[in-house]
């Protein structure tokens, strides 16, 4: 299954995938095989995570996202930081948006001093011309090879990550974009229709992309088992929409 996903980015089929299980169960190793899949097929991989005390940062999870995509370290100088998202920005997707580079500091915290346009956005507006941009520059990324993005604990999640994941799963392709989560909520199912609620999605619809749920769960037996300190394994349940095949 995991290597026909990446088999499937290869070949230009993009899709989106959401592995849930409860922590210790096997999210973390399921996920450093695909990784490793990755590799071999020369895929660009990109990670970030939802952080428990950080929920109310905007943007929290695609910080690490973009600081892989443009090569950033915390041992980098601001000044440095800063001239190379912008070399990077203009280099993959024109001159002409150099204006809109400060933008990124609502996801980067760069410092970048704003320009008369990007002072001229409503929250709105710098919403969109923010996700329009990043959505950009992972086409540009995607014209260049095969991409996967992962957002690991994706249950803590702010709002602002979620409506940037949508977009992206929406208007990038081909992408292998990966969700890693906890079991959602009784109310929520793997389906390719997507509604949000407050700081997650309740439904995904990333429109014209399969969507495949890996659901991570004890067999009852191998439960009784881990209960009486024996050994367990876990079973993988593959759900795919009908609508999204």
């Amino acid at each position: 299954l995991l290597r026909g996903l990446v088999d499937g980015l290869a070949d230009g089929a993009g899709r989106v995938v959401v592995i849930s299980g409860e922590a210790g169960i096997g999210k973390s190793r399921l996920l450093a095989e695909l990784a490793r899949l990755a590799e071999e097929q020369a895929v660009t991989w990109l990670e970030g995570a939802g952080q428990s005390i950080e929920q109310g940062t905007p943007y929290r999870a695609w910080r690490d996202v973009l600081a892989a995509f443009f090569g950033l370290d915390e041992g980098m100088a601001r000044e440095e930081r800063g001239r190379q998202v912008r070399e990077r920005v203009t280099g993959a997707v024109g001159p002409a948006f150099a204006e809109r580079v400060p933008l990124l500091n609502d996801i980067l915290r760069l410092d970048l001093p704003e320009t008369d346009l990007t002072q001229s956005f409503d929250p709105k507006l710098r919403h969109e011309s923010l996700t329009a941009l990043v959505v950009d520059l992972l086409r540009a990324a995607t014209a260049a090879g095969p991409l996967a993005l992962v957002l690991e604990d994706a249950h803590w999640l702010d709002s602002a990550s979620w409506a940037l994941a949508l977009a992206v799963s929406r208007w990038v392709q081909p992408l292998l974009l990966t969700l890693v989560t906890r079991p959602l909520a009784s109310s929520t199912r793997c389906s390719s229709s997507y509604t949000q609620s407050s700081a997650h999605p309740t439904r995904w619809r990333p429109s014209g992309v399969k969507a495949t749920c890996l659901q991570l769960r004890f067999r009852p037996a191998m439960l009784a088992r881990t209960r009486a300190g024996r050994t367990s394994h876990t079973r993988i349940a593959r759900s795919t929409p009908p609508e999204a095949r």
